[in-house]
């Protein structure tokens, strides 16, 4: 997959990380129903362990505001985010294993649609006007491109859940990879 659309971060304690995350999502949620909540990023972000591999990747000062996703069995409309960003670090948390997202292009125009849940918009798309790009499974923290149309699927019983970081478009994903593209930070 096309670093530029999709790619993969390995975080050093992921299994403490992702413990201390449900914990703060059960607060906004009970997770029996589909949820897509806006919060402040610090919520998680202050997470020590979270906290350090941010700070180690660059990308700490780059995440103001993150979002709860809760989605059941599935698979979700095709769709880009609107809100003023590109890329989102998306963080699985629950329900993650045999879990994808697949990636479109489209030469047609979508349309405004919201999520009903807040004033949420995102741009949708009709799955006959779009043509399959690619699909990656969604176990593992992520930098995604949400300006390529794109859809998820759910392919559990169990919900999954993501916690979605909205990246400040300030950060420069060609900047960052050419950092990181190849270089993990040895942990």
């Amino acid at each position: 997959m096309d670093p530029a659309l999709y790619r993969s971060i390995k975080f050093e304690n992921i299994d403490t990380i992702r413990n201390k995350m449900v914990d703060i999502v059960l607060k906004h949620t009970k997770l029996n129903e589909p949820l897509f909540q806006y919060v402040k990023a610090t919520e998680f972000t202050d997470i020590p362990e979270l906290k350090e591999q941010l700070q180690t990747y660059g990308l700490y000062q780059y995440l103001h505001y993150a979002v709860i996703n809760v989605s059941l069995k599935g698979t979700y409309p095709i769709h880009k985010d609107t809100g003023g960003f590109v890329y989102s670090l998306n963080i699985p948390i629950l329900g993650f294993d045999n879990t994808f997202l697949n990636f479109y292009s489209s030469t047609k125009e979508p349309r405004i649609q919201g999520t009903g849940q807040g004033n949420v918009t995102y741009m949708l798309y009709n799955h006959s006007d779009c043509e399959f790009v690619g699909k990656v499974e969604t176990n593992e923290p992520a930098i995604v491109n949400t300006q390529v149309p794109h859809a998820f699927q759910n392919c559990n019983i169990l919900p999954r859940v993501v916690i979605l970081f909205r990246i400040n478009q300030r950060w420069d994903i060609n900047e960052w990879l050419r950092v990181w593209g190849s270089n993990p930070p040895n942990h």
